[in-house]
């Protein structure tokens, strides 16, 4: 019996097996790579908070790529085959961008053209469809995070922004003017940036004016009126509001009021000396709900206790912010634990 285990361990030894010490605590890695896709998410938010407002009649494809580079701050490269073409063959003969996301007038750009782009080596990637790269596993993850920290930074502004428009009637004369006039109308009245989700949506040129004059009416009543009547309504994405489709605002408010419902569950821990990430564990035991955590957070080490009956999770999360000196943001229906340190 001996003799059968040695030969299976060195059998084991032999096939590159080794038995040597279990990695430290700090360093082991999160199940989700987020080291690996942070510039992926950083690239992306950069691309959709970069505004680009551009009219692009027969310009070559390089000239307008060069364009939007500049304007992100994100390196954007074409495929070597396609700056080999004939700058005739890739001429971009007609697109009028207005306050459009980067990432989006890239699409508008190259879509006439046959091409797309995607993220590769920490830049912008332009090439034929069936060129370019599959996205990575975990790169979901790493943008929902960052998309939480940006939640995180904007909160403060959004809510004090949400307060002071919800005690602010106006008195408002539209006679036949255009949708985009009035919302800069209103974004000045309101001190707050109102912008159009995407180029699609904003109305063409020679569209119907807008004819209304609310007396004393609420800000939020007047913006709703101006859009509804064009099938359009709208929604807060950080510290701003932005002009989406009806169905995306209902959307939008069905989110906000799941969260509400979220806010609201009573949860029970009972928590002792356990780190962040294995409190993140027991928090969706409790709650069924999604808990995600930066990768910061995750290699904390320090021990936490935390003992709760039927608290309301937003009493939850505020208690886990103070104790474990972590933000915590509740965001379409997932829990995200933040580093404060970045």
């Amino acid at each position: 019996m001996l003799r059968s285990s040695l030969a299976a361990l060195l059998l084991l030894a032999l096939l590159g097996c080794k038995h040597g010490p279990a990695p430290a605590d700090g360093d082991e890695a999160p199940p989700y790579p987020l080291a690996a896709h942070a510039w992926r998410a950083k690239l992306r938010a950069r691309l959709r908070e970069t505004r680009v407002t551009q009219a692009y009649e027969g310009v070559p494809l390089e000239q307008v790529l060069h364009d939007l580079d500049r304007r992100s701050g994100v390196n954007i490269r074409l495929d070597q085959a396609l700056v080999e073409k004939p700058k005739v063959d890739l001429l971009v003969i007609h697109v009028r961008l207005r306050d459009c996301p980067a990432d989006q007038a890239l699409d508008a750009v190259l879509a006439p053209l046959g091409l797309a782009w995607a993220l590769r080596e920490e830049m912008v990637y332009v090439a034929r469809p069936e060129q370019l790269p599959s996205a990575p596993p975990g790169e979901d993850v790493a943008e929902r995070i960052v998309a939480a920290k940006v939640e995180l930074a904007a909160d403060a502004e959004r809510r004090a922004t949400q307060t002071r428009l919800a005690g602010m009637t106006i008195t408002v004369e539209y006679a036949d003017m255009p949708l985009e006039s009035v919302l800069d109308d209103l974004s000045g009245r309101g001190k707050v940036p109102i912008r159009f989700e995407r180029t699609e949506l904003v109305p063409p040129k020679g569209s119907r004016g807008v004819r209304m004059s609310p007396h004393d009416v609420h800000f939020a009543s007047v913006l709703g009126m101006v859009l509804e009547e064009r099938g359009l309504g709208f929604r807060w994405r950080g510290a701003e509001i932005r002009v989406v489709t009806l169905a995306e605002a209902l959307d939008a408010l069905k989110v906000e009021q799941g969260d509400a419902v979220l806010r609201q569950k009573k949860v029970t821990l009972d928590a002792s000396e356990v780190r962040l990430r294995d409190l993140a564990g027991l928090l969706k035991q409790a709650t069924q709900i999604e808990v995600l955590l930066d990768e910061a957070t995750w290699k904390r080490q320090e021990k936490v206790n935390l003992k709760c009956a039927d608290l309301d999770l937003r009493d939850l999360l505020r208690k886990i912010t103070e104790d474990a000196r972590c933000a915590t943001v509740l965001l379409d229906g997932t829990v995200y634990f933040l580093s404060k340190e970045e």
